[in-house]
């Protein structure tokens, strides 16, 4: 028997199904994965939880006497937390794209000073002749003096730095969100 005549023997054959005791013995051997649950069943009763109590302080008013809404204060408080750290997040990922955007600073339509980072989401803006400004694009609700002063729209920041006018050109437009349509923003500023 030659090779031509071998390979058409073989594609003529048909090998038998493996038995149901070959299989079985065959998936016994090698350990089992199982699928790790993402939303694990204590953290679901403690949602399923907050949703019925969120549910009763709605019904019965929120009357300041009523002794649910002593309850509600601490959810409230830890729901307005994490809005905050979120909006805080994202402002801080803005000033981020705003810094890798090449930032040309004009004060009244002449050139100035890039601005200069103190922390991740706040900047200085140094206004010739009235001084430093902070600027943010996070609401600053725990940060005192901080007002809303302009916007932030694709690729220019613009606001009012006292009596002048500040307005930070990008080369290219900044995000809310990598990906998505760009949106006006609130600028918050505080003199420094």
């Amino acid at each position: 028997m030659n090779d031509s005549q071998l390979d058409q023997l073989l594609d003529t054959w048909e090998a038998p199904a493996p038995s149901a005791a070959l299989r079985a013995g065959l998936r016994d051997r090698f350990p089992r994965t199982e699928r790790r649950r993402r939303f694990v069943p204590r953290l679901r009763w403690l949602v399923t939880a907050a949703a019925i109590y969120a549910t009763l302080a709605l019904a019965t008013g929120q009357t300041s006497d009523s002794p649910l809404d002593r309850l509600w204060v601490p959810f409230e408080r830890l729901y307005n937390a994490i809005v905050e750290v979120i909006e805080i997040r994202q402002g801080t990922a803005l000033m981020i794209q705003i810094a890798n955007a090449d930032p040309q600073v004009f004060v009244d339509n002449v050139p100035a000073p890039p601005p200069q980072s103190i922390h991740a989401g706040i900047w200085t803006i140094e206004v010739p002749g009235d001084g430093a400004y902070f600027v943010m694009l996070s609401h600053p609700r725990g940060l005192e003096g901080f007002t809303e002063a302009g916007r932030l729209k694709d690729n220019v920041l613009e606001f009012q730095a006292g009596s002048h006018h500040v307005r930070i050109v990008c080369n290219r437009p900044v995000n809310r969100t990598q990906g998505s349509a760009s949106t006006e923003l609130p600028v918050y500023v505080k003199r420094f």
